[in-house]
């Protein structure tokens, strides 16, 4: 078989899309065929492996989906959720994504660095990373530019979208979708919510047991906060129904319309799991401040985040290094959000930001 594929809802089929590198996660993938005269919705693409590409589209072939009917919503910019979209726009599907996505040239996780590019010289320099002041670091980003930007797993094929806006509906086989915007995990991320069925897709803004990366590279976009705020609507508006994530298992009690769900036991419901990640925000922000409160000096993002997660030496190997890089790019966002509510004081000198206790 090419693939699996499952009626998880009537009308909703998944299928669960592998991970090629150690490390990475394997992602949900629903797809509901459209009525006659319809057309389909798909829900994110995986990776753009050929794996993916062939597992995608033996479930399209199975349910009967032609590429030339299929609606395709992209959540978020990520390159385990759009990898597939620029092979199935080839085929005739039509992509929607919030255009906030692409508001960077370069971003944090979706993109890959290029030390050549200003852009990313840019950046890499307001975290503290240039080869005059972390030159072991520096140089392990020049060494995997052209390693990773070759690996297929990592590549991005661009893709020409149709934009969306949070309140826009998509209607398909019964069901009635409206979008909302989840900021946090990205800038422009995006579920979808089914009021009447109280079904909500939510891509990666809640998964439970794991506290999705917040991670930016850009100063005064209150990433953390906008998090926060996303978290406490989902907590308030839609923990009562049926809450399917992009990773990991299913959240949400079963409402009384959802009894026919063929999927596993149900995990603690999703107010418990905001909470936790929450809570894990708050304690790294905590840890942060302390390390702010303590340090004699100005720290750099790459400092706090060594400091803070336990680094003494960069990462080898190419998934150790991208978490590292992730991992700086939470550090920034805990930062800010420290900024933003007073706690830090941010220092700009010849293009790298420095930060210090603003309560010490």
């Amino acid at each position: 078989m090419a693939g699996n594929l499952r009626e998880v809802l009537p009308g909703v089929f998944e299928t669960i899309l592998p991970n090629e590198k150690k490390g990475i996660n394997r992602v949900r993938v629903l797809i509901l065929p459209g009525d006659p005269g319809e057309r389909s919705l798909m829900v994110d693409t995986g990776y753009g492996t050929p794996s993916c590409q062939e597992r995608v589209e033996w479930a399209l072939a199975t349910l009967g989906v032609e590429c030339a009917t299929l609606d395709l919503f992209v959540t978020h910019k990520h390159l385990d959720h759009c990898g597939l979209a620029a092979a199935l726009a080839g085929k005739g599907a039509r992509v929607h994504m919030n255009p906030v996505e692409d508001r960077h040239r370069y971003d944090a996780l979706y993109q890959i660095m290029d030390s050549r590019d200003p852009a990313q010289v840019h950046l890499l320099g307001q975290v503290g990373i240039t080869p005059e002041k972390q030159p072991e670091a520096w140089a392990r980003f020049v060494r995997y530019d052209d390693q990773v930007k070759a690996s297929v797993l990592y590549t991005i094929q661009p893709f020409d979208y149709t934009h969306v806006a949070g309140g826009d509906v998509f209607s398909c086989g019964g069901y009635r979708f409206h979008t909302v915007w989840l900021p946090g995990h990205t800038m422009g991320q995006m579920g979808l919510y089914e009021p009447d069925k109280k079904l909500f897709l939510c891509a990666d803004q809640v998964i439970d047991g794991v506290a999705p990366i917040v991670g930016t590279s850009f100063p005064d976009e209150h990433l953390l906060a906008g998090y926060f705020r996303s978290l406490a609507d989902i907590k308030h508006k839609y923990s009562d129904g049926l809450v399917i994530p992009a990773h990991g298992p299913y959240l949400g009690e079963y409402p009384a319309w959802a009894k026919g769900w063929a999927g596993a036991a149900p995990v603690p419901g999703v107010r418990h799991a905001v909470d936790k990640i929450v809570f894990a925000y708050l304690d790294k922000v905590d840890m942060i401040k302390h390390i702010l409160d303590a340090s004699k000096r100005r720290l750099t993002v790459m400092e706090v985040a060594c400091i803070a997660y336990g680094i003494e030496k960069i990462p080898e190997g190419e998934w150790a290094f991208f978490q590292f890089k992730m991992i700086v790019t939470k550090a920034f966002s805990i930062l800010e959000y420290l900024y933003e509510e007073e706690f830090a004081l941010r220092t700009e000198i010849d293009g790298t930001l420095y930060w210090e206790s603003a309560t010490r």
